[in-house]
């Protein structure tokens, strides 16, 4: 592997564990301080795509970082994502692939599955479904990780890139982008606008890495 091969694969793992972070767990003063300086730091000129653009926004969402932007980007969160009133963007993929809109459905059953035959069990602490996009993005980072550590071994690399493909293609590709379409219309923060475009664009980089396919699926929300 090449020291750019190495470092594309390092960056993209970095990319997920932070949109982990970004969507699993609810923000504090100090975690919006680390984002607002890799915003700011990864813009490069004229936004050209979902990237440029969500840290545009991210930056432009933490300009002014204070005690009421914090309040208020934590709120946006909660409205997202927690409750307790109806979510407006449900981060779950059974909500979408299951007429019934519920979660613990097949989709969540599935993913699971696929963790387990790769030897990895999710523990967050508490019991949730595993098909949240944020713990997906976890499990990405990991894979990639595996990645960066057997750089030396061809046949690992292109073992942990299939297991990538296949996990795009099967349980994040079918539903994350329309998903991320709803958490763009429904965020009230540049934030969590920001968050959504690059969750977006770094779905299409990895995409285009492991050759994973946008299969059409049929969603209920």
């Amino acid at each position: 592997m090449t020291n750019e091969a190495r470092t594309i694969l390092a960056d993209f793992q970095f990319s997920c564990q932070l949109l982990y972070q970004c969507l699993h767990q609810s923000p504090d003063a100090g975690f919006l301080e680390q984002l607002k300086q890799l915003a700011e730091h990864g813009q490069d000129g004229v936004p050209e795509n979902d990237i440029d653009k969500g840290l545009a926004l991210i930056a432009q969402g933490l300009q002014s970082l204070n005690e009421a932007t914090v309040k208020h980007i934590k709120a946006d969160y909660a409205e997202l994502f927690v409750g307790p009133a109806e979510l407006k963007a449900a981060p779950w993929a059974s909500v979408y692939l299951t007429e019934e809109q519920t979660l613990c459905g097949e989709p969540t059953l599935a993913v699971k599955q696929f963790y387990r035959e790769c030897g990895v069990e999710i523990d967050t602490g508490t019991r949730e479904p595993e098909d949240h996009l944020g713990l997906m993005f976890a499990f990405m980072a990991e894979r990639l990780a595996k990645m960066v550590e057997t750089e030396t071994d061809s046949a690992c690399l292109d073992t942990q890139r299939a297991v990538l493909k296949d996990f795009l293609s099967e349980h994040v590709l079918t539903w994350a982008p329309h998903f991320l379409d709803i958490l763009y219309d429904n965020a009230q923060t540049d934030v969590y606008r920001g968050i959504s475009l690059l969750a977006k664009g770094s779905l299409e980089q990895l995409a285009t890495l492991t050759e994973a396919e946008f299969r059409i699926a049929r969603l209920y929300r």
